[in-house]
């Protein structure tokens, strides 16, 4: 909220939209991506490259900010700016030709076994990452398995407020109903 601040904003043409202090929830993309940069500084970070240096780090971060797709619109930074995705090195089946020095072609068998690693290890990540989201989320949550069946009375939870009601706060969600299942409709039963 500094005079500063303000000008950078007019300066970049941004529109500075204020929120409650402290509160994560309403400054929801600019929190996940502070909290993406830190895991990338904890990622990137070395016992050389430490505060000290950060500046050596940052490139390797917002490479990997811009080529990463978000989870609501599936489009990377890149994508959205430049219409095309990012070339990143993941073509990994090429033919090495034979080198002049075998150091060359050393390095080149190795760069080439790195990438693949490394592309297994994210791919492994991936996975074990969105499982470990599930079971906070079901935790979280108290989550349980649908246990609904054929002939089972239930209520439809119906929240939205009609135009005009004087029963906001006081509107009861499950007022609709009983109703009977007459067929459960799921990928996994």
């Amino acid at each position: 909220m500094s005079t500063l601040f303000a000008t950078i904003t007019k300066l970049l043409g941004l529109k500075h939209r204020f929120s409650a202090a402290l509160a994560k929830r309403s400054n929801g993309k600019a929190e996940a991506m502070i909290k993406k940069v830190n895991r990338g500084l904890r990622l990137y970070s070395t016992a050389e490259i430490d505060d000290r240096y950060i500046e050596m780090i940052i490139p390797m971060i917002e490479l990997s900010l811009n080529a990463s797709s978000d989870a609501i619109t599936k489009l990377s930074p890149f994508k959205i700016c430049h219409g095309f995705d990012m070339k990143l090195p993941t073509k990994n089946n090429i033919d090495i030709p034979d080198f002049v020095s075998s150091e060359t072609t050393n390095y080149v068998k190795w760069l080439q076994n790195s990438i693949k690693l490394m592309h297994l290890v994210v791919c492994e990540n991936i996975v074990e990452y969105k499982s470990k989201m599930k079971a906070d989320y079901d935790r979280r949550f108290n989550a349980q398995s649908q246990r609904f069946k054929v002939g089972d009375l239930v209520l439809l939870k119906d929240t939205r407020v009609p135009k005009g009601s004087d029963c906001v706060l006081t509107r009861k969600p499950f007022a609709n109903g009983p109703f009977i299942i007459m067929e459960i409709v799921a990928k996994n039963q």
